[in-house]
């Protein structure tokens, strides 16, 4: 959610500023070279741009939401920065205009009524991220682990994911004793105590079996039910989600 809040906030109030302006007035003329130098020139401030307010912007927003390390100072700096960077500039006597970033435009009522409920929705989810931060500040480990209600709200992201690996871990080792288990009563002869030859034998009929692999709809549906992290083990980090979500 903070890598994503940083990119609305950038292609709305950086990207879509003066910049093209500034590039244009650098050098006026329309031919190849020109237009080449402008190109470059433009890209080459946003991505400074990005570079500069990224760490800044994502750094503060996150504030506060490190499960490991309490402290009421982090909470605050966090909800100050959902007020700075996510909640003054939609209010009207507080926006401005420079030529790097603005929050002063003259969009349609479509435009803005869409970044308007983006923002807010944003707004709200990392003030409820910062209060469950405040409350894990409030009560002790103990306190949390004894109330279902607690325990269930204010887990982190951190504690899911293990979560998911104990169970990608436990239903693995139950399908490979389970295969073994099979392996060991096909084809049993009655009376038969030593079934280890016989579990090599089995094996060896079925060593060049194979079984259909996910497609691309199998694929995303293990991934929304969490059949991906549960069963297959397979997490993907924050910043391969920061990799997708900026090339769309």
């Amino acid at each position: 959610f903070v890598i994503f809040g940083f990119i609305v906030f950038f292609l709305r109030y950086i990207y879509m500023n003066e910049v093209g302006i500034i590039v244009r007035e650098s050098c006026g003329g329309d031919g190849f070279g020109c237009t080449v130098a402008r190109n470059v020139l433009q890209w080459t401030i946003l991505m400074l741009l990005l570079c500069i307010s990224g760490p800044i912007i994502i750094a503060l927003l996150d504030s506060g939401n490190d499960v490991r390390r309490r402290s009421f100072l982090d909470v605050f700096i966090g909800v100050a920065a959902v007020f700075v960077f996510i909640i003054f500039p939609l209010i009207p006597e507080l926006q401005f205009r420079t030529p790097l970033v603005s929050t002063d435009f003259e969009d349609s009522d479509l435009i803005r009524t869409f970044y308007l409920v983006i923002f807010i929705m944003l707004a709200t989810t990392y003030m409820y991220f910062q209060c469950t931060s405040a409350i894990r500040v409030l009560f002790s480990d103990e306190t949390i682990s004894r109330s279902k209600i607690l325990s269930r709200a204010l887990v982190g992201s951190i504690t899911r994911d293990e979560r998911d690996f104990k169970q990608a871990a436990i239903f693995k080792v139950n399908r490979m004793m389970g295969n073994a288990y099979k392996l060991h009563q096909q084809d049993r002869p009655i009376g038969s105590t030593n079934t280890h030859d016989l579990a090599l034998l089995n094996y060896n009929k079925i060593s060049g079996k194979t079984e259909p692999a996910a497609d691309f709809y199998g694929i995303w549906k293990s991934f929304f039910n969490k059949d991906l992290s549960r069963k297959e083990g397979i997490w993907i980090q924050s910043r391969v989600w920061a990799g997708m979500i900026s090339q769309l």
